[in-house]
């Protein structure tokens, strides 16, 4: 019966060890084995994420950017967290961007991101804990160079922020601001025309004469246009040959 045991219980434990792992795709995303993700990106909707607080352990302040890394003491341009002393009025990072990996957090059953710095001399811990609210705070520190925080954040829970940011395409720009324009043109100008002049039917149409003509004018130009095409046929004729 042990023998069977010792055979079985990888078999046991293997699924949901792996189950608890989070594959990091970038320094504040990663893919848990079920296809959901831990996506950090919008923790501040579409604004880069940043947060800053003021530790009541030690009465410094603490700012967060799990993203993008911000410029903190001297020589460092890609700190995760930056610990600024107002009384001596210098920064140091206690963590890096390039230095950031996910791990499964036993005590508390969900993730945190460890960070370290390029030196080694300091490093940091971010629990992530998923919540509705969004919230960062200092817990005691784990030893005497690694600081801790605790991250509530909807963003936390697995699939909470499902896309990253992404920018809209130059054509999807262009078509938004294309169709804003044509709703206030037309909408504007009727109500301007309905209110001035006093204009009825299809007289409340700005421009009126154009809008009416264009449909014409785009059948002529497409005439025009294909008119070597046509040969000597009568309606045609009267078109300069190309």
């Amino acid at each position: 019966m042990f023998i069977i045991t010792l055979f079985l219980l990888p078999t046991l434990v293997s699924p949901v060890v792996g189950d608890n792992s989070c594959k990091q795709i970038d320094p504040c995303r990663c893919r848990l084995n079920n296809g959901s993700e831990i996506n950090l990106h919008l923790i501040n909707g579409s604004a880069p994420p940043l947060l800053e607080i003021k530790s009541s352990l030690d009465g410094h302040i603490y700012t967060y950017s799990p993203c993008t890394g911000i410029h903190c003491g001297k020589g460092v341009d890609d700190a995760a967290i930056c610990r600024h002393d107002e009384l001596r009025k210098s920064s140091n990072t206690t963590g890096e961007i390039s230095h950031a990996r996910f791990e499964n957090d036993m005590t508390k059953t969900n993730w945190r991101v460890r960070y370290l710095t390029r030196d080694n001399k300091n490093g940091s811990v971010v629990h992530l804990t998923c919540a509705t609210f969004t919230r960062l705070d200092q817990e005691p520190m784990f030893n005497e160079t690694t600081f801790q925080f605790e991250l509530y954040s909807p963003c936390a829970c697995p699939d909470g922020c499902l896309t990253s940011v992404t920018s809209l395409s130059v054509g999807t720009i262009l078509l938004l601001i294309f169709f804003t324009l044509f709703i206030l043109y037309f909408g504007v100008g009727s109500l301007y025309r309905k209110s001035v002049y006093g204009a009825e039917g299809r007289e409340i149409v700005p421009h009126t004469s154009f809008w009416f003509s264009l449909p014409g004018l785009i059948k002529d130009g497409y005439l025009f246009f294909i008119s070597p095409c046509l040969g000597d046929r009568v309606e045609y004729r009267y078109y300069d040959k190309l």
